[in-house]
């Protein structure tokens, strides 16, 4: 599994789309609902690396979508690599590999206007503002080791019933 990662991490890391690293973007070239799923928010949280492969190998989604976008984005692209290279070199405590300056879940609230915040984090934001502005709806996929439930957070949203359609919770 280790090994997959490390191959995904690389391709999807190489990508990019209106300038930015680790991004890739599905367009059908019809005008339709554009959903945004971002990955390794936090660097040792490699589970979307599978989502990013399924739709693009597996599913074939270039072929498949019939109107709309679909981006994947890694957020956190320092922390991702630098807990795949830790991967590679067998190193097993990767929880340092979370984030380089500050967890992306709790960016300042003015994040987007000061330009003083030269924290990794901060600028990768920054760099993602333009891509992330152009989801309708999206995806934040988060890995654990903990036991846990399934879970959903939903912002704007009273009836998300329609959106968990087909997911597995």
């Amino acid at each position: 599994m280790k090994s997959s990662y490390i191959n995904i991490f690389r391709e999807l890391s190489k990508t990019k789309t209106h300038g930015v690293s680790g991004v890739w973007k599905c367009d059908s070239g019809k005008k339709g609902p554009v959903v945004g799923i971002t990955i390794m928010t936090h660097g040792n949280e490699p589970s979307g690396l599978l989502a990013y492969h399924y739709l693009k190998q597996i599913l074939q989604l270039e072929k498949q979508l019939m109107r709309g976008k679909v981006y994947v984005v890694i957020n956190n692209l320092k922390a991702g690599q630098r807990y795949v290279q830790a991967l590679k070199n067998k190193k097993s405590n990767t929880s340092r590999f979370r984030f380089i300056d500050i967890n992306m879940n709790r960016l300042p609230l003015n994040v987007f206007s000061s330009r003083k915040d030269t924290r990794y984090e901060t600028q990768r934001a920054r760099e993602l503002r333009n891509i992330w502005n152009t989801f309708e709806y999206a995806l934040d996929i988060h890995s654990t080791t903990k036991k846990s439930s399934p879970m959903i957070i939903s912002r704007g949203r009273e009836n998300i019933r329609k959106l968990l359609r087909g997911f597995p919770i």
